[in-house]
């Protein structure tokens, strides 16, 4: 009623009326503007809210899938890069069987002054792409001296690989070493592939 003019017929109407009414009109008004912002502008924009984000998910949902992909291919290709390098250096260093790097490593030990105790080569272990030969060595030498030989063979290139290494001191600057050289070949089959 104070937004009317007194002078206007639907004022006259109005004032006609009960209080109780009036109360009742403004109010239905009111429910009505309420109703039609819940109808029109709030309900559209939840849904199209959840709509987004599921659609961000998604997204989301894919992007990582296509990481993963892109992941798998990155490491695929790297497992392909080291077998070439590994058959590479195989044919550099010529091992063609297991007593090849066993020779090898008699080989480092002679000339590196070590004293050889005893020298074993265990059952071959073969699995389906590759296989595994442990050798067994018992050997004295100073500190110096066994770690040159131990590190040295990690310049066998990946074929051999110091798996276990026990040293105990005997004299002075004497040390006894147990170590376990796993010596292993690739075998590249049509079936592996």
């Amino acid at each position: 009623m104070f937004f009317i003019p007194r002078g206007n017929k639907l004022y006259c109407i109005i004032a006609r009326w009960p209080s109780y009414a009036r109360y009742a009109i403004v109010s239905l008004f009111f429910i009505i503007i309420v109703l039609a912002w819940w109808l029109i502008a709030y309900v559209p924009l939840r849904e199209n809210c959840k709509m987004y984000k599921n659609e961000i998910a998604l997204l989301s949902g894919a992007k990582k899938i296509t990481d993963i992909m892109q992941q798998c291919t990155a490491i695929s290709h790297e497992i392909d890069s080291l077998a070439q390098s590994i058959e590479i250096t195989a044919r550099k260093k010529k091992f063609l069987s297991h007593h090849d790097i066993a020779r090898e490593i008699i080989i480092m030990l002679t000339t590196s002054g070590i004293m050889i105790e005893s020298i074993e080569v265990g059952n071959l272990i073969k699995k389906e792409f590759y296989s595994l030969a442990p050798i067994t060595l018992s050997i004295r030498g100073s500190f110096y001296v066994l770690m040159h030989f131990i590190t040295s063979v990690s310049e066998l290139g990946p074929m051999a690989s110091c798996s276990y290494c026990k040293m105990t001191t005997i004299e002075n600057n004497n040390l006894a070493c147990t170590c376990v050289i796993q010596s292993c070949l690739i075998t590249i089959n049509e079936s592996t592939l």
